[in-house]
């Protein structure tokens, strides 16, 4: 339940210096920032009242009851110019939607769809629906966005964001249900530049690619134009609407009876829910499928339980694995130590979604992700990816040979880069037989560069080398920790 403010409670002030404001704020209600390690949300002059009426209205009780919403409290801080300063339970790590898998998508979209459901007893729609308004906490996707939440008198029935739905969100999920996987992940890293109505519809429908583009487009977005206006007021529909149109907008305003104005939410939900994706094969996807049982459980090697034992005495607060696969190892390690905050990422498509899946089955609580740490796709807003990834340690088992064998990247880029999500320690292997494997048709012979000592090296130029030990015939691990830029 929201704590509510009191008259007696002790203000702490701070300024502009003490805090860290996030760059995507675009928020009419105020911005949102972070102060020792936590995230605020501080309300603008004239805005508190709109703010306390909805939170003491039940809807951010419930929202958080359900897991929708991150739990929120009315702060004791105050700084200019803001009214009032909110506290919101930080997730980590931030996942943008291009980190997201296929049924992270449709989860996310559900959660939308049930925010805007619980929205609607209360009086209130979310104006945005897009996918940065969405976190997973773990394997949960939570609404984020306060400032989102506006009254939906005009049309109780209605929501003014089901355009930007359709277009996150539904085409999207289409694309990947055609089994298009590079088509709807090409979609997805646009950012906040969302599909096009054409785009999709000349996708799906080949012969529309007759068609211009644009006149598509036009139709669309007016038609979806159309479905919004019983949500504006006569003044608004008054000074926005197309001469030729208004009198008609008006007329259907003021009798309440236009045709296409109602959203049937459960209905959407159930169409949402309904789209599936197809059998697809990708290089790794179906890698760690041979560790599993059926109820969930997990076969571990002699390996693996070596280097459980490493972290067990490092003690990290939090891990990124990455090239993780289906999160087989991060599963192990939540299992058998005391760490909580895990994230698990991988390149590919298929094992993330997998991964997923199959910790939303088991309700593991470990954070998964597309990530290719090498070659990251970085946003221009927002926090950056070290920001939103960084951990205290960094795993990567079985990977660097792939990266520096098949993808030809430097050893000094993959450390580089390696660095810069951890804080302090990193684990991973050498393979000093490369790219052998016992099944192969022809025999692996690696490069006399490709040696122990060169990759020895290569480590501890950027990490200072705790200790390594053969684990296996071809498994050497390196555990090292991260060197401190010198002082000046």
């Amino acid at each position: 339940m929201i704590l509510k403010e009191t008259e007696n409670q002790k203000k702490i002030a701070l300024s502009e210096e003490d805090v860290s404001l996030y760059g995507y704020n675009f928020d009419e209600l105020g911005k949102v920032f972070s102060f020792d390690g936590r995230i605020f949300r501080g309300i603008y002059p004239g805005k508190k009242n709109a703010v306390k009426k909805l939170l003491e209205c039940g809807l951010l009780d419930e929202l958080m009851d359900k897991g929708l919403f991150p739990k929120t409290t009315i702060s004791s801080y105050q700084m200019e110019p803001f009214d009032l300063i909110l506290e919101h339970e930080k997730i980590t790590p931030v996942l943008y939607p291009k980190a997201w898998s296929f049924d992270m998508l449709k989860d996310a979209a559900k959660c939308v769809l049930d925010v805007n459901i619980i929205a609607r007893k209360y009086g209130y729609q979310t104006m945005d629906s897009h996918g940065f308004n969405v976190l997973f906490k773990g394997i949960k996707p939570m609404f984020i966005d306060l400032g989102s939440f506006v009254p939906n008198n005009e049309c109780p029935k209605g929501w003014m964001a089901y355009e930007q739905f359709v277009r996150f969100y539904y085409y999207p999920l289409q694309v990947f249900r055609s089994g298009n996987l590079y088509l709807a992940r090409a979609v997805m890293t646009q950012g906040k530049n969302i599909m096009t109505h054409s785009s999709y519809y000349q996708y799906i429908y080949p012969l529309l690619r007759w068609v211009k583009a644009h006149w598509i487009e036009q139709l669309l977005t007016n038609y979806h134009k159309y479905i919004a206006f019983s949500q504006y007021s006569e003044q608004e529909i008054q000074r926005r609407a197309p001469a030729k149109l208004k009198p008609l907008l008006l007329f259907f305003k003021k009798r309440g009876n236009a045709p296409f104005q109602q959203i049937n939410l459960h209905r959407l939900k159930r169409t949402i829910d309904r789209i599936s994706l197809p059998k697809s094969q990708t290089q790794w996807g179906d890698y760690h499928d041979q560790f599993f049982e059926n109820e969930g459980k997990i076969f571990s090697t002699p390996r693996f339980n070596r280097i459980v034992e490493i972290i067990k005495t490092l003690k990290p607060e939090s891990i990124l694995e990455v090239g993780g696969n289906q999160g087989l190892f991060s599963q192990l390690i939540l299992q058998e130590t005391q760490i909580e905050n895990i994230t698990c990422s991988d390149y590919d498509e298929i094992a993330v979604n997998k991964m997923y899946n199959r910790f939303k089955q088991h309700h593991i609580p470990i954070t998964p992700s597309l990530l290719d740490i090498v070659s990251p796709l970085v946003l221009s807003y927002g926090p950056s990816l070290r920001q939103r990834y960084e951990s205290e340690m960094l795993i990567a088992l079985a990977l660097t040979h792939h990266l520096i064998l098949t993808q030809k990247v430097p050893i000094a880029n993959i450390f580089e880069q390696f660095s810069k999500f951890t804080t302090r320690y990193i684990i991973t292997e050498f393979m000093p037989q490369g790219l052998f494997g016992p099944n192969a048709k022809h025999k692996y012979i690696a490069p006399e560069w490709y040696t122990l000592d060169w990759f020895k090296e290569a480590f501890e130029s950027e990490y200072e080398l705790l200790f390594m030990e053969q684990l296996e015939t071809n498994r050497v691990v390196f555990v090292g920790q991260k060197k401190q830029p010198p002082q000046t």
